[in-house]
């Protein structure tokens, strides 16, 4: 479905539910918080304006790169190649409200193999569930009149300079699909199989490892796909292997006993919800109850943000203890911080279930597990940078 509005050289596209739900379950994907949500959005922008691209005007448009999985892209990069006959789109979504300028990073300026034709600016509305196609430029454009950000390896293009009509675009690729539209660049080094394993192997426990090396190494490793999707292994392991320790430090130095909230015996932090002013809002079972249910809340602080942590418990016959668990905001604050990530963690630092908040959401839970008497478990609760890790044994 598309819809003209604000200005008649926009394009409106309505995120369809069925690839939202995608969206949040191809996010958990990532490494990082950063990395998931763009994630998200890339896959949103990708599957929004694809199938009406191709119903409306290029039947045969299809995604780029298509050696693999586009996870292991956009872990990395932001910007969600379409290959259309000869030439090249690029979707760069961003959720700011600010369309003052066009923002592409380096790999699909400067690296041959991902070189872009036409670089179009999508604003991911999700209040509204939409995105916004507000511009395109093309390749030369953004090299003769863009501005270059050494700092994060980005063009920036101010939106004076963009074409607003981005019908012109459709036109310009059925009237004159030969089009010149990318200027000339550098080639990129020759890595061989050796230096690229060692450079992978120091990335592999990078923060950002589009930034650590020079770019004509990085966009050599990036754009082969072998070598793209090692390095995304590699950081995966990363990831995992540090949950895992943080998980396990966490377990040493404090652990919350559900046999003794049984016997009602509380860890230092946890309330009643009575003495946050908080209704129930989890139940366990359907229906009145029957047996007791333990709840109690904790406060937990993420930056400058505060939360509240809410757990729920009850035993069952067959030995075994069912848990709820959500967050919700504190008292005065009417919706969680968005991209406020709640995740239920294995001892072994696996990540067995996830939801994040988005945009109005006043609280978020994970779906409710019943666990054998003895079982540890964790509960990792991350906004932006920040992660606070509550363990917990049944």
């Amino acid at each position: 479905m598309s819809l003209y509005l604000e200005s008649p050289t926009e394009l409106i596209l309505e995120i369809p539910q069925t690839v939202r739900s995608q969206a949040d379950q191809h996010s958990q994907q990532g490494a990082s918080s950063s990395a998931q949500w763009q994630l998200f959005l890339n896959h949103l922008s990708l599957q929004t304006v694809l199938p009406w691209l191709r119903s409306e005007y290029f039947p045969q448009a299809a995604a780029f790169p298509n050696g693999g999985d586009l996870a292991n892209v956009w872990a990395f990069v932001n910007g969600a190649g379409i290959q259309v006959g000869a030439k090249r789109l690029v979707l760069l979504p961003d959720r700011s409200l600010d369309t003052a300028e066009l923002v592409v990073p380096q790999e699909w300026v400067d690296a041959p193999d991902w070189l872009g034709d036409y670089f179009i600016a999508v604003q991911v509305n999700l209040d509204e569930g939409c995105v916004a196609v507000w511009g395109y430029a093309t390749h030369a454009m953004l090299k003769t009149q863009g501005r270059y950000d050494a700092d994060d390896r980005t063009y920036h293009l101010d939106r004076d300079f963009l074409v607003s009509d981005i019908s012109v675009l459709w036109v310009v690729q059925q009237l004159a699909p030969h089009e010149v539209t990318q200027a000339a660049i550098a080639p990129l080094a020759t890595v061989e199989a050796v230096q690229a394993e060692n450079l992978l192997q120091r990335l592999g426990n990078s923060i950002n490892p589009r930034l650590e090396v020079p770019f004509s190494l990085w966009g050599t490793l990036i754009t082969q796909d072998a070598w793209r999707q090692r390095l995304y292994q590699l950081q995966q392991n990363s990831s995992v292997n540090s949950t895992q320790a943080n998980l396990q430090q966490t377990l040493q130095q404090s652990v919350t006993r559900f046999g003794q909230w049984l016997q009602n015996q509380f860890e230092t932090g946890w309330q009643t919800l009575e003495e946050l002013q908080l209704q129930p809002a989890i139940a366990l079972r359907d229906g009145e109850e029957t047996v007791e249910i333990v709840r109690r809340v904790k406060a937990l602080r993420l930056a400058d943000q505060v939360v509240l942590l809410l757990v729920a418990i009850m035993p069952e016959a067959d030995q075994r203890v069912m848990v709820q668990v959500q967050l919700r905001p504190i008292a005065g604050v009417d919706c969680l911080p968005e991209d406020l990530a709640l995740s239920l963690v294995a001892p072994e630092g696996e990540i067995v279930q996830t939801v994040q908040a988005r945009s109005a959401d006043n609280v978020i839970q994970l779906q409710r597990f019943r666990c054998p008497i003895e079982t540890a478990f964790a509960v990792q609760v991350t906004l932006a940078q920040t992660t606070v890790v509550e363990s917990f044994l049944v």
